[in-house]
Parts: C-alpha cells; sequence; structure tokens
C-alpha cells in the first residue's frame, strides 16, 4: 500500500491521505482519509471518501484545476496519481465510503478553547489528530 500525504502541516486545518494501491487503482477508485475544518470552532471533521477514477472526468478535472498534457511528463507515476486524485476531489467526483464497518466520518473536538459542540464524536488534541487519523483511519484502508 502506498499513501501520499497532501495538504495543510497542520492536520486540522485540510489534509489528504491517499491511497495510491495499484489494484484499487486498477478498478477505477481511490480511498482517501481527509481531514479539514468543521464549521464549529475548534472542531476537524474526518472522513473517508472513494474518488472515481473515469477516464473523461479526469479530463475536465486536470483542465478544470489549471493542467495540461504537458503538466506530468517529469513526475512519478504517484505523483501523477496524488495530482490526478486531487484534481478529481476538487471537481467533486467522489462518494462517501460507506463500507467501513461502522461510520465513513467523525467530528473530532480538537482545540480546547473553544466548547466541545453536540455534534463532537470525541476530544483529540490537534497535535494527536495525525497520530489519531493514523492509528484509526489509515488501517482500515
Amino acid at each position: 500500500m502506498t499513501i501520499i500525504r497532501t495538504g495543510d502541516i497542520s492536520a486540522e486545518h485540510g489534509t489528504n491521505w491517499i491511497n495510491l494501491d495499484d489494484y484499487d487503482w486498477g478498478n477505477g477508485y481511490v480511498d482517501v482519509i481527509r481531514t479539514g475544518e468543521w464549521p464549529e470552532e475548534g472542531h476537524t471533521l474526518v472522513e473517508h471518501i472513494t474518488v472515481l477514477i473515469d477516464g473523461p472526468k479526469i479530463r475536465d478535472a486536470l483542465k478544470c484545476c489549471g493542467y495540461d498534457s504537458g503538466t506530468f511528463r517529469d513526475y512519478t507515476r504517484e505523483q501523477k496519481r496524488a495530482i490526478i486524485t486531487e484534481a478529481l476531489m476538487a471537481y467533486g467526483h467522489y462518494d462517501p465510503a460507506n463500507d467501513f464497518p461502522d461510520h465513513h466520518c467523525e467530528v473530532l473536538h480538537t482545540d480546547s478553547f473553544y466548547p466541545r459542540s453536540e455534534n463532537a464524536d470525541k476530544s483529540v488534541h490537534a497535535e494527536d489528530l495525525e497520530g489519531y487519523v493514523n492509528a484509526k483511519w489509515l488501517t482500515r484502508l
């Protein structure tokens, strides 16, 4: 399994862990665990999505994100796949991964300066968020 991490250096502000597994890619999808800010201050969303790898959509998504056919000349296969996956996510060509044993997302209270929302599933300090994602979410890919 090859996982590429993209996004903000601080996971609570938006990070993607992209599974570039050959089997999944060959079957037309990529699993991604992503984090991002939740509308309530001090909270972070963690979710598992499935990005759909679809030839015509790839071309449209790359064009929408400002890429052209010459962009990939000097990139490795993993880098190309990560760029394509990011473009497809930005283009909205993904689905929630409903095949998880329990939930495909959770809201975490990550900043004790703000009160914990009733929407929060649990509290995890922002400094521990990446370790939490690695332990709970990435092991499921």
